[in-house]
C-alpha cells in the first residue's frame, strides 16, 4: 500500500488481516477505503459484515450482508453471506429465516458444507431424521473424515434404527478422533441394543472418561444403558 494505495484489493487483504488479530477498528477502517474505491464490492462488504459479526455488532453485520448479497446475490462466495446470516439468526432463536439462509447457501454452492451441517442440526432439533440424515449424508461427501458431521450422522442413524450404519459414522470417529466421547457412547448404546453387556460396559466407561459429566447425563438418556451405569 505504501507503494500503490489504488488497488481496493489490498486493501481487502490489509483488512482481513486485521480483523483476524482482533484490531477492528483499523479493519473497517481498510474495508472502507476499498469501498470507495470500488463501492461495488462484495469482498469488503462481506467482510466488513465478518468484522461487525465478531465485535458482537450484529445489526450492522445483517446490514452488509445483505448489502453483499444485493451485489452478488447468485456467485458461488454468496454462500457464505447466506450461511453467516443463517447463524446469527439461529442464534437468535430466529429458527424459520435461519433456516432460509442456510438452504439458500446450500443452493449457491454445491460444496458448502456448513450450510448443511447447519440445515441438518435444525432438522435434527425438529425430529426430522429423515431430512437431517440427508443433508448430513451431503455433507459427508463433501468432507469424509470430519469429525462433527460424522458424529452427528451416527447420532441420527442410531434414533433412525440404522444400527450397522451408526456403528460405520461412530468407528470413524473413535479412530481418527480418540478424545471424542460421543462416539464411545454411541457404540455402547449399539452393542447394548445387541445384548453384549460387556463391550457396552467398556465403551461406556471410555466415554465417561473422557466426557466426565456431560457423558455420563447422555448415557443417562437411553434405557438401554441403565444397568451398565449402575
Amino acid at each position: 500500500l505504501r507503494i500503490d494505495d489504488s488497488q481496493p484489493s489490498l486493501h481487502i487483504g490489509l483488512g482481513d488481516v486485521l480483523q483476524r488479530a482482533g484490531r477492528f477498528d483499523e479493519a473497517i477502517a481498510s474495508f472502507n477505503k476499498a469501498l470507495q474505491l470500488h463501492p461495488d464490492s462484495y469482498k469488503a462488504r462481506y467482510n466488513l459484515g465478518v468484522t461487525f459479526g465478531r465485535q458482537g455488532r450484529l445489526e450492522e453485520a445483517i446490514a452488509e450482508y445483505r448489502k453483499a448479497l444485493g451485489l452478488a446475490p447468485q456467485a458461488v462466495e454468496a454462500a457464505r453471506a447466506h450461511n453467516n446470516l443463517g447463524a446469527i439468526h439461529l442464534e437468535r432463536g430466529e429458527i424459520g429465516e435461519a433456516s432460509a439462509r442456510f438452504q439458500s447457501a446450500a443452493e449457491i454452492s454445491p460444496f458448502n458444507l456448513e450450510s448443511r451441517y447447519n440445515l441438518a442440526l435444525i432438522h435434527l432439533e425438529r425430529g426430522e431424521l429423515d431430512r437431517a440424515i440427508e443433508r448430513l449424508e451431503e455433507a459427508s461427501r463433501l468432507q469424509p473424515n470430519h469429525e462433527l458431521v460424522s458424529v452427528r450422522l451416527g447420532t441420527a442413524y442410531l434414533f433412525k434404527g440404522r444400527d450397522q450404519d451408526a456403528f460405520r459414522s461412530y468407528l470413524l470417529v473413535r479412530r481418527l478422533y480418540p478424545r471424542n466421547w460421543m462416539a464411545p457412547l454411541g457404540l455402547a448404546v449399539l452393542h447394548a441394543r445387541a445384548e453384549q453387556a460387556d463391550q457396552a460396559r467398556a465403551l461406556l466407561e471410555e466415554a465417561i472418561e473422557l466426557g466426565g459429566e456431560a457423558a455420563r447425563d447422555r448415557a443417562a438418556g437411553f434405557p438401554v444403558l441403565q444397568d451398565s451405569l449402575r
